[in-house]
């Protein structure tokens, strides 16, 4: 993921913008993973007919087609109606409700055979894959619904971390959606030495969607939102501009990629052609309920997760794969108040909490930053030392503290980890 500078939310994203070609060019560059400098490739991708043998939808779509691929428009379509989908809809099992949902027009060709044959070519991993994504994918996909977003979205972790809410990238990128760290606080996703939320399911889910929303609403084009995720949409406004320079029409064919990013299309339609068609592709999709697999309890206490996982007789793993975005098996409720567990033993954990004692000794406080603050300042005010403060917040030499930003002032909560 690059670096991102000046992301504002949408306040909606059906409102066709005005911002246009112009406004992306002064964007900084802000992907979700950290594709290669310098390599460029083209895909060989072709748009699908409009209707594809592998695709059996099951319900209208309707959302304004994009361009097809080979002719890209640097534009908001006319008309952004909606996807209308309901993933309540009882299909038994998750993938038939996400099918359901597709709406990005499909590309074939050359790239996505290739990528086709990469995933076919680790079947047993991509098997496992799709089962570890259980405790997740339903959530995910539900999220998509309520904004009226199409489900291929719930498919992008699948590429970025396979599913993995731990996975950390060599640019230090992490969680599920692959968020960097200077990108993680530009969404406001809080990361210190108790939580780092680019790896908790709600909170990077919120800003994943959030930057789609935005991205579709800048290009009207899901394709081009879609490597602008990977690459950002500063680096695509500058491979538009390359082609334009060089006489070439501004269509995904033409733009300078590297690799990754250059794969990014065709990996996501190889994964949505097996999902809309496992039986064709030999592949054994996981019997994932359509339901939700979690719930999630509040807590205006700190809770001990290992105590309570001795209290409930449950494994501390448990907890911990719900709840990835805790860095110790603690919940500080200064920094969270939201615990995930598995909907089928909620009942029996919310009757443990009844009995739970919270930890005598305090974890640490949190601080919030004033107009005129210094991180020094700050340090001397609450008797702790500045390289202490800077640790508990991740924060660097030359980080920027902002008013309003919680701070977690080291207190004297013992520290360990899961295995601790």
């Amino acid at each position: 993921m690059k670096k991102y500078n000046n992301y504002e939310k949408p306040t909606c994203w059906r409102t066709t913008t005005a911002r246009g070609l112009a406004g992306l060019m002064v964007l900084f560059s802000c992907g979700c993973t950290t594709a290669q400098e310098g390599v460029s490739a083209t895909p060989n991708i072709e748009q699908a007919p409009a209707t594809t043998a592998a695709l059996e939808p099951t319900r209208e779509v309707e959302v304004q087609p994009a361009p097809p691929i080979e002719g890209v428009e640097l534009k908001a379509p006319a008309s952004n109606k909606l996807v209308s989908v309901d993933l309540t809809r009882d299909d038994g099992e998750v993938w038939g409700a996400i099918r359901r949902g597709f709406a990005i027009p499909d590309v074939n060709g050359a790239a996505v055979k290739s990528q086709t044959n990469i995933w076919l070519r680790h079947r047993g991993s991509l098997e496992a894959m799709l089962q570890d994504s259980e405790p997740y994918i339903y959530y995910i996909a539900k999220e998509c619904e309520k904004r009226s977003l199409p489900t291929e979205l719930a498919l992008i972790p699948f590429i970025e971390s396979k599913f993995n809410p731990h996975a950390r990238s060599s640019s230090s990128a992490a969680g599920l959606w692959q968020f960097i760290p200077s990108t993680g606080q530009h969404f406001k996703l809080k990361q210190n030495e108790w939580v780092d939320e680019r790896r908790d399911l709600v909170a990077s889910t919120r800003a994943a969607l959030d930057y789609f929303t935005y991205l579709y609403e800048m290009y009207g084009d899901w394709q081009l939102a879609l490597i602008s995720f990977n690459w950002g949409e500063g680096s695509v406004a500058k491979a538009i501009q390359k082609a334009q320079d060089a006489g070439r029409e501004p269509i995904l064919r033409n733009l300078d990629l590297p690799a990754e990013t250059a794969a990014y299309v065709p990996k996501l339609q190889a994964l949505k052609n097996i999902i809309s068609a496992p039986k064709q592709y030999r592949v054994s999709l996981p019997d994932v309920p359509n339901a939700p697999y979690f719930v999630a309890i509040k807590r205006k206490s700190d809770l001990d997760l290992r105590e309570l996982a001795k209290m409930t007789g449950l494994k501390l793993e448990e907890f911990r794969q719900l709840n990835p975005g805790l860095k110790q098996p603690v919940l500080v409720a200064s920094q969270s108040q939201t615990l995930l567990v598995p909907i089928d033993k909620a009942d029996e954990i919310k009757s443990s909490l009844k009995n739970y004692k919270p930890p005598t000794r305090k974890p640490g406080r949190s601080y919030k930053v004033r107009k005129g603050d210094t991180i020094g300042g700050i340090a001397h005010k609450l008797k702790v030392s500045v390289h202490s403060l800077m640790a508990a917040n991740g924060l660097k030499k030359h980080s920027v503290l902002h008013v309003g930003m919680d701070l977690t002032v080291p207190g004297s909560a013992s520290r360990t980890d899961w295995n601790g």
